[in-house]
Parts: structure tokens; C-alpha cells; sequence
């Protein structure tokens, strides 16, 4: 039986991609590596605080939400699909569950980027008609001195 030369030389290409890319990965870059929004969730101490600081905290809520659909969640349930296609044993039914699973959770996170699209732009549109109003780009900030 004679081996196919490209699939002896396809795993030392990938090999070699993968020391390219290693320096990269160690200088620990944020912006390489993005760490999601851990918080903090409330904008306003409850002195001076206003209408738009619900807005902000309720944007603050939104971006932990999607950090954890993003970064743990996400993958997660992917992991959880790849590892029952890998453990299937030849059985198609589990393999075709476990694909099942990684697609649904894949489906799953556009969905929710989508969502997120949709209420973040949603939720600026009407912070900005506020007074007290200080954003920039897409995140709501806000003066603690309005009403």
C-alpha cells in the first residue's frame, strides 16, 4: 500500500504554522487574546446617580452575558460535541449526535452576536437621548452631575 506524499508532509506544514505563530501566542497581547468583560456590573455608587446609569448598567450586564456565552459556554457545549464524535466508536448515532451538538452551540453563539448587535445598538440609540449622556463609539458612559 503506498502512502499519499501530501499527507506526510500536510502534519509538519501544520507543525511548522504552529511554531510561527508561538511567539505570538507567549507575548500575551490583550488585544490577540481577548478576555471578555468581567466587570464591574453597576456604573453608579447610589449617590448622583441618574437615568442613564441604568443604560450603562444595563449595557455593563449585556457585555458580561455575552462574555460568558462567548468564552465559556460557547465552548464548552463545542468541546462537549467534539469529544462525543471522537468517543463514538463508529457508532453514528452518537457521532451524529455529538455534531449535532457542536453545530447547535456554534448556531448558538451567532444567534446571541446577532441578539447582542441588535439590543447594544438598540440600547445607545436611546441612552444618547438622555441627559447625562457621555458615550463614545458604542459604550455608555455617563456625568455624574444631570439629572
Amino acid at each position: 500500500m503506498k502512502k499519499n506524499p501530501l499527507s506526510l508532509t500536510i502534519p509538519y506544514i501544520l507543525l511548522a504554522i504552529g511554531f510561527l505563530f508561538l511567539p505570538l501566542a507567549a507575548s500575551a497581547d490583550i488585544s490577540l487574546f481577548p478576555t471578555g468583560y468581567w466587570g464591574p456590573l453597576v456604573s453608579c455608587t447610589w449617590i448622583n446617580c441618574n437615568t442613564c446609569h441604568l443604560f450603562s448598567t444595563a449595557q455593563m450586564v449585556i457585555y458580561f452575558i455575552m462574555t460568558l456565552t462567548l468564552f465559556v459556554v460557547g465552548p464548552i457545549m463545542v468541546t462537549a460535541g467534539g469529544i462525543m464524535m471522537l468517543i463514538s466508536a463508529g457508532n453514528a448515532e452518537r457521532f451524529s449526535c455529538g455534531w449535532k451538538m457542536a453545530t447547535g452551540a456554534i448556531i448558538g453563539i451567532l444567534i446571541a452576536l446577532g441578539a447582542f448587535l441588535i439590543v447594544n445598538t438598540l440600547l445607545y440609540t436611546v441612552a444618547k437621548q438622555i441627559p447625562g449622556f457621555s458615550g463614545t463609539g458604542f459604550t455608555i458612559s455617563c456625568t455624574a452631575n444631570s439629572p
